[in-house]
C-alpha cells in the first residue's frame, strides 16, 4: 500500500525532475529494489526518506 509519504516523496522526485535511477543511486539502492520502497512493497527506513529528502533538495536548488 502506497502511504502518504511515499506519495509526497514521488511527486516531490517528478516536480524536481529526479529520476528513479538517480534516486536509487543517491541512495546506494538498485534501481528494482528502490521502485519496490517507493510502492510500498519494501518499507523505506526513515534514514532512507531523510536521504531522498536532502537529494531531492539539492537537485531542486541546482535547476
Amino acid at each position: 500500500m502506497i502511504t502518504q509519504e511515499l506519495r509526497q516523496l514521488r511527486a516531490a522526485m517528478n516536480r524536481a525532475c529526479v529520476s528513479r535511477k538517480e534516486a536509487a543511486a543517491a541512495l546506494h539502492l538498485s534501481y528494482s529494489a528502490f521502485n519496490r520502497k517507493l510502492r510500498g512493497e519494501l518499507p523505506l527506513r526513515p534514514e532512507e526518506a531523510r536521504a531522498l529528502s536532502a537529494y531531492i533538495q539539492g537537485a531542486r536548488r541546482s535547476s
